[in-house]
């Protein structure tokens, strides 16, 4: 469904066999496009599963996460901000709102990952969907040949003093996994226009550069 030559830091990140994963990449690196591919590999290979990819708010769900996964993947997302897949796995869209309803009513997940994580304030969000990762399945073959986990959860963000810095940098836990790129690393995908107004902009705000584009914490 997404077809693209993925860089070694990509690679490590969509075909990662730790449970939690988190990519803290600067701009235009691909997080994204990579979340999403784990995300469609989870639902491809794993029938009737069920995911759910979070946003912190409504408005930046629906301006950009969905109108990236429908880019990325060509397909459409229905009017309940779900997509349902031929082997009846559905990948669902919440935001922040909505993630103490996901716990009312009970549903178990197969996995789930939060886009721009750094948005949020604090890591009990995450920490509650902890108790949701649950769901019964039943793999296909090609996914255990694989050696992925079964369940699994993911993150995306900038990098920044944040609960992602507390937990997969300071002090890690069981399972998780940290990988990093800066802006340069992925700079033979980039346009040379792009590319030139960086140096423009470590003359004119370096503590941005910095933090944006090398990707420092």
């Amino acid at each position: 469904m997404i077809e693209f030559t993925a860089n070694d830091y990509q690679q490590r990140f969509i075909l990662s066999k730790s449970r939690f994963p988190c990519m803290v990449a600067a701009w235009a690196t691909g997080k994204t496009l990579c979340a999403i591919s784990r995300a469609i590999l989870y639902s491809r290979l794993i029938p009737e599963n069920l995911g759910c990819i979070f946003r912190k708010t409504a408005r930046s769900l629906n301006d950009s996460t969905l109108q990236d996964f429908q880019k990325y993947t060509g397909e459409k997302v229905d009017s309940n901000r779900n997509y349902t897949l031929p082997n009846g796995s559905v990948i669902m869209f919440r935001h922040l709102d909505e993630m103490a309803s996901i716990n009312q009513q009970n549903i178990n997940l197969g996995w789930f990952y939060l886009e721009q994580g750094e948005e949020l304030d604090s890591d009990k969000e995450f920490w509650m969907l902890f108790g949701r990762l649950r769901r019964e399945c039943k793999p296909l073959q090609e996914f255990i040949d694989m050696g992925l986990p079964i369940r699994s959860v993911w993150v995306i963000a900038n990098a920044g003093d944040t609960w992602i810095k507390k937990n997969w940098k300071d002090n890690t836990f069981d399972g998780s996994e940290l990988i990093e790129a800066t802006t340069w690393d992925n700079k033979h995908n980039l346009p040379k226009d792009f590319l030139d107004s960086l140096v423009t902009l470590e003359k004119n705000s370096p503590d941005l550069y910095k933090q944006f584009v090398l990707n420092c914490w």
